[in-house]
């Protein structure tokens, strides 16, 4: 209540009265206060916090107007206007009444609750901007002029004071207004709406093995993921519902099955098939959601690494698939496809730079269709959300605009929008460390900002009703391993853990003499160069760059160490002393260069880059200085033990070429092993050990004697080995890392906001 002193008070409306008039609430009746009741209070119907911002809306109508809103001799009679009937407009009554908030009582006193406010908080949003609205009679009516003179016969000074009074009751009728509905968000909001329960994960599956990717029905009710069984089968598509009860199976098929998407009518689930064998030759099924005879949609080029985590998106409308795919005949990075279910019509979305390390990947649909988001690599191995808005059409609007500026998605995974499209989900972290899932809002006004759990999660999934966030738990671990090799009739012995800890250790390398190890370590918190004795024991870090750093090469004299760093933002070569100290960079081209080696007489360090549009190995001054292309190729290289072949990778499926160090064109290039999974191999002075695609988890240690050219069986791996391969110097050992039983499980966050 409003006294003459201008005092608000918030009373109980059921003991108020006004003079003259009959008491509000009936003794010994509990229907409510007749004047206040919502339609759907009057009819008996349930009622919840929609009735709360009618009666809010009575309050300000009566505040303006000096008068209810809804009017009768008896409650009947009231009744009925509040069902039938709608109040007089508020800038009818009285003069000086902005229109806006005309428009926000009426809003208030919608006969359909959803034609409500849905939220006070939105009712105080409009309230609070009444103080730039014009009223009723300063709005331009048609025929008349903006900056008309008042009235005729009355002076322009006659005219400014009566704004002035008018803008002087519009802030005060505004203040007040705030002031009772900041005491209705209190008064009635939380009275009315149970508290919040907190954002807790929860396992939704938690089978032996591998669970990942989840991608919600339309209802959120059921979630479809890939699993590998829990054994050494390979991963197949299954579909379970939100609660208790085991997963139904939905494809069988020996090659991988990953990226399950469910469409948003709920009829099918697109996902990809692919296998190591195949590299990039990937297809694209659609399923039953309930199970049924799979339909092949297309094939893509989608690189095997990309198979289990989401590179495929659905439209609103289940008509497009966004799909991560590379141009015609092209090496050039990824860019984001449109392919139409119907009819298998290809349209491309995205152009990445030509030096972004893997191009565009990770699409998501907003819920209206009209902005993609997507994680777009630089020249190093980094990326970012960006946006692109769409016509109705799906056609880009303009180019994308980079959202997020963290450059620090290495293991990017799929993001997804919030239901109500306003906030991006995503999870970052840095190379090969424990990733944590983040949020973002779409329109620009604030930072990523850390989610109070998913540490270690990947693959976010929003689902679009039930307010739903599902993620995987990915436990993962990578330790070396040191193997005996067989020697003068000696039988291979048993993979012995040579360097472990509870983070990640891997890429282990010999030094020359044999006495030492370079390795690759986590286990200080950041991605950093370690060494240690021939043993492993005695273990010393010697950089602390930060961010992506690894792949330590030994010089051919054991006195420094060549290895590639992102640390000024891209890939780069830098070479530190073996025993310590600052590490130097040697690269500095935009484009970078990255897994640098060593030649054997040390002059050189060879190192591969896209600076040129394409994937080619370099070699530099091992002192620096410019750099000179060798060969088209990529990944590790090497010389040969006697420094007279050049051996480096080449395509996406990671095959093994030669050619002669002293010189020679590309005709010179030999083939020396078919495609490999992450090129693993080393080369000796008379073959090459590597490890050949696997029949499931069956990975093994070959080895290619040069003399013969046969292929003879070394070693059936416990697990899959992981990175690289290091023979040491005097050939009766190999190091490794290798990955440790991995789980993974779906989380389920109930309640998400």
């Amino acid at each position: 209540m409003v006294g003459e002193d201008g005092h608000v008070t918030v009373m109980d409306f059921g003991l108020a009265q006004f003079v003259d008039r009959s008491r509000l609430t009936r003794d010994g009746t509990t229907l409510g206060t007749v004047l206040y009741m919502s339609p759907e209070q009057s009819e008996g119907s349930g009622t919840d916090h929609h009735t709360d911002i009618w009666s809010l809306g009575v309050v300000l109508y009566e505040m303006v107007s000096g008068q209810p809103p809804f009017k009768g001799d008896y409650d009947l009679a009231v009744t009925y206007s509040i069902l039938n009937e709608n109040p007089e407009p508020l800038t009818g009554l009285r003069t000086g009444v902005p229109v806006e908030l005309d428009r926000i009582v009426s809003k208030a006193l919608a006969k359909d609750r959803d034609g409500r406010y849905q939220h006070v908080d939105e009712m105080r949003v409009d309230l609070k901007s009444l103080r730039t609205t014009p009223t009723a009679d300063q709005a331009v009516q048609p025929g008349r002029q903006p900056g008309r003179q008042p009235a005729k016969g009355l002076p322009p000074e006659a005219g400014a004071s009566s704004r002035r009074r008018r803008s002087a009751w519009t802030l005060g009728i505004a203040a007040v207004i705030l002031t009772i509905a900041g005491a209705a968000l209190w008064n009635f909001s939380v009275p009315t709406e149970a508290p919040l329960e907190p954002m807790r994960p929860v396992p939704l599956t938690s089978y032996p093995g591998h669970e990942v990717a989840a991608s919600f029905s339309p209802d959120g009710n059921q979630v479809a993921f890939s699993w590998n069984g829990g054994t050494t089968e390979n991963f197949d598509v299954y579909v379970k519902v939100v609660g208790p009860g085991p997963p139904l199976r939905l494809t069988t098929h020996p090659d991988l099955d990953g990226s399950p998407v469910w469409s948003p009518d709920g009829r099918r689930i697109a996902f990809l098939r692919g296998s190591p064998e195949a590299g990039e030759k990937m297809g694209l099924y659609l399923i039953p959601a309930l199970g049924g005879n799979e339909r092949k949609l297309a094939e893509t080029r989608v690189p095997f690494s990309y198979l289990l985590g989401s590179c495929l998106a659905w439209s609103p409308d289940s008509t497009w698939l966004a799909v991560c795919d590379r141009a015609e005949d092209s090496p050039g990075p990824l860019s984001v496809f449109l392919l139409s279910v119907d009819s298998g019509e290809r349209r491309r979305l995205t152009w990445p730079p030509e030096d972004s390390h893997f191009g565009d990947v990770m699409p998501a649909f907003s819920p209206d269709g009209r902005t993609l988001v997507f994680s777009r690599y630089g020249s190093g191995m980094k990326a970012d959300l960006h946006l692109l808005d769409l016509d109705e059409d799906l056609n880009p609007r303009g180019e994308p605009r980079r959202r997020t500026f963290m450059e620090q998605l290495t293991l990017a995974t799929a993001q997804s929008f919030t239901s109500d499209g306003r906030d991006i989900v995503f999870s970052a972290g840095p190379m090969m460390a424990n990733s944590s899932l983040w949020r973002v809002p779409v329109s620009g006004t604030a930072s990523p900002e850390r989610l109070p759990f998913g540490e270690v999660g990947v693959w976010p999934f929003v689902s679009r009703q039930g307010n739903r966030l599902a993620y995987t738990r990915r436990d993962m671990n990578v330790n070396i391993y040191r193997l005996n090799l067989p020697v003068a009739d000696s039988v291979t012995g048993k993979e012995v853990r040579l360097i472990s800890s509870s983070r990640w250790d891997l890429q282990p390398r010999y030094s020359p003499d044999g006495n030492r190890i370079a390795f690759t370590s986590l286990r200080s918190g950041i991605s950093a160069i370690w060494t240690s004795a021939g043993d492993g024991s005695n273990p010393v870090q010697l950089t602390s760059l930060g961010d992506q750093t690894g792949d330590p090469r030994w010089a051919p004299d054991g006195k420094s160490i060549a290895f590639g760093s992102d640390a000024e933002g891209q890939f780069d070569v830098y070479v530190v002393d073996a025993e310590g100290g600052a590490p130097r960079r040697l690269t500095s081209d935009p484009s970078g260069g990255m897994l640098p080696s060593w030649s054997r007489d040390g002059e050189w360090i060879y190192f591969w880059s896209n600076r040129n549009g394409l994937a080619q190995i370099f070699k530099m001054p091992a002192g620096g200085g410019p750099a000179q292309v060798v060969t088209a190729g990529q990944g590790r290289t090497m010389e040969s033990p006697d420094g007279q072949w050049f051996y480096f990778e080449r395509g996406a499926n990671h095959s093994v070429w030669r050619m002669p160090v002293g010189g020679g064109g590309e005709e010179d290039a030999e083939q020396v092993l078919e495609p490999l999974p992450e090129a693993i191999y080393d080369v000796v002075e008379d073959g090459v050990y590597f490890v050949p695609p696997a029949e499931g988890d069956d990975y093994s240690l070959q080895f290619l004697r040069f003399a013969t050219g046969a292929v003879e069986l070394i070693h059936d791996f416990e697990r899959r080995p992981d990175g690289i391969l290091r023979v040491a110097p005097d050939g009766r050992s190999i190091l490794f890392g290798q990955l440790e039983p991995l789980e993974g499980d779906i989380m389920l966050v109930e309640n998400f906001r």
